[in-house]
């Protein structure tokens, strides 16, 4: 996943930093995705050692991604992960990001509206407007799931990419149990 990030493409040249904001409700999957990241591209392979336990992130949480060989320009991502119950507080950390990644737990139905409004909260801030989207369907392992359409209505994602100023939005589907 992390190749699908800006500044992982030759057009970025590390001088503005590698920070990713990392955002979601509660439960969503954040700790889980960054932690799935981090091994991805670890230089020993973790997926032997890969735990889902996670606790509830109550604050900030910092994880450095090494990006894949042959990256240019840079090395390594911090994903900076913040705690669903701060989401009040998100939009401080919107002027030391590169992108965002809110998180959406899609096997999760009653949390996805509430998500849809604090998604548009966030891109409402003055900050946001120059910031890559990109929206992360987590847990599509599970046996009960929403599917992208049923989320893509609810959070009227078109209408949501259409007011990205600057185009850079997009939509991805993963599970972070290797």
């Amino acid at each position: 996943m992390s190749g699908c990030l800006p500044f992982c493409s030759g057009d970025f040249d590390g001088s503005e930093g590698c920070d990713v904001l990392v955002v979601g409700m509660e439960g969503s999957g954040k700790t889980l995705l960054c932690r799935r990241l981090q091994g991805l591209h670890a230089p020993e392979p973790q997926a032997s050692h890969f735990s889902a336990y996670t606790v509830t992130t109550s604050g900030i949480q910092m994880t450095e991604v090494p990006c894949p060989k042959g990256t240019p320009h840079v090395k390594s991502i911090l994903m900076r992960e913040v705690g669903g119950q701060m989401s009040p507080l998100w939009p401080q950390y919107l002027e030391d990001c590169r992108m965002v990644l809110f998180v959406v737990d899609a096997s999760d139905a009653a949390n996805v509206a509430p998500s849809a409004v604090e998604l548009c909260e966030l891109l409402g801030h003055p900050a946001m407007p120059q910031k890559p989207l990109c929206v992360v369907l987590t847990k599509q392992d599970q046996a009960l799931l929403l599917s992208r359409q049923e989320i893509e209505l609810v959070m009227q994602l078109s209408a949501l990419e259409r007011s990205v100023d600057h185009g850079c939005f997009s939509v991805l589907e993963v599970s972070a149990i290797p």
